[in-house]
């Protein structure tokens, strides 16, 4: 077997890549939630550039990818680099992949003056949370909760009813 590379996925990768998304829902049980086309993905990489995704290629092969996206850190006014998804196809895992998938990222994240990497963990995933722990050194933050918001054409319009006198006109003027 041949060496790992990671670099950038180019856009002659847009296929692949999207066959290894619908392997990583199906690995982490949200199949249901996987409703990106490759075209939505690519626009969000290519035109928007607002995720960035790294390959990991061994004799040209993509076996494995790496995606992330910078948030701002209020106090110190810093970036914060937030890697959404990490997957290897199982039979390339165990092989130091994941470590340089972070080893990349980290040296991005210094070259973006990021203060940090942040990202979450599937509760279920112990095989991922040991890596974290005891591979890359990470350490679990426990003084945080994370919340989220659906805000699927339903739930705006639900709450869009509910606040309707508040809100006039914001959204519309945001572009």
């Amino acid at each position: 077997m041949g060496k790992v590379k990671v670099k950038y996925i180019e856009e002659k990768d847009m296929a692949f890549i999207y066959k290894l998304y619908k392997h990583f829902a199906e690995f982490e049980r949200m199949e249901e939630y996987h409703t990106a086309s490759s075209e939505e993905i690519r626009h969000m990489v290519f035109d928007e550039k607002l995720l960035h995704i790294l390959k990991a290629e061994i004799d040209g092969k993509i076996v494995g990818f790496c995606s992330y996206y910078f948030q701002i850190a209020t106090f110190p006014m810093k970036k914060i680099m937030c890697v959404e998804d990490i997957y290897v196809l199982s039979e390339y895992r165990g092989q130091g992949i994941g470590t340089q998938f972070f080893d990349v990222c980290e040296k991005v994240a210094r070259v973006h003056d990021c203060v940090k990497l942040k990202w979450e963990c599937l509760e279920w995933n112990k095989e991922a949370q040991h890596f974290y722990k005891h591979t890359i050194n990470a350490k679990k933050v426990t003084k945080w909760r994370t919340y989220t918001k659906d805000i699927t054409d339903e739930a705006i319009q639900k709450s869009a009813e509910e606040h309707s006198d508040n809100t006039t006109g914001v959204a519309e003027t945001v572009k």
